[in-house]
């Protein structure tokens, strides 16, 4: 079963009442347990090590993020082994496309860029804007981990862009 862990397991930090009992309760049934998130900010050893923390034991195998399905689709291409791949993200995202064979560069490096991964993060600035806009003006190929419209909380769902209006929607499409 896949259970995602934004909402279910926790929210904002904080475990849900009666989580960590059901998941218990499918594995006693001999339910195996993958646990998902959109969230490219963790590795998926530091979730591991959260829901061990909620009495939930798990391995980095039994978590799949954003940024380990994105390195691992990355890694899928033949064609992207061995390119150079500029990363707009946390540590855990760099880590995961370095292990999926691309080379990092740094953003002083933009315009040598083939691939420019992003995922949300904390300490998002304009350099790291610029860089991935200079790598993909001069051709690298961009690829993001998520597109989420809202972050939840235990409080509200905060924006993580600006509102939608139905113009902004259909261009998404």
């Amino acid at each position: 079963m896949i259970v995602d862990l934004d909402g279910i397991v926790w929210l904002g930090g904080h475990p849900i009442d009666g989580a960590a009992a059901a998941i218990a309760r499918l594995r006693a049934r001999g339910t195996r347990v993958l646990f998902l998130t959109n969230d490219p900010q963790s590795s998926r050893d530091e979730h591991a090590a959260r829901l061990a923390a909620l009495g939930i034991p798990a391995t980095a195998d039994d978590v799949l993020t954003s940024a380990s399905a994105t390195a691992r689709f990355l890694a899928s291409q033949n064609d992207l082994r061995g390119r150079n791949a500029l990363v707009i993200g946390s540590r855990a995202l760099h880590e995961e496309i370095a292990k999926a064979g691309l080379d990092l560069i740094p953003p002083d490096e933009a315009r040598q860029a083939e691939v420019v991964v992003v995922g949300g993060h904390e300490g998002f600035d304009y350099d790291e804007l610029r860089a991935a806009t200079t790598a993909i003006a001069t051709g690298a190929a961009l690829f993001a981990t998520g597109r989420d419209a809202v972050f939840p909380t235990r409080t509200d769902q905060r924006r993580r862009r600006a509102r939608s209006s139905p113009q902004s929607r259909q261009r998404r499409g």
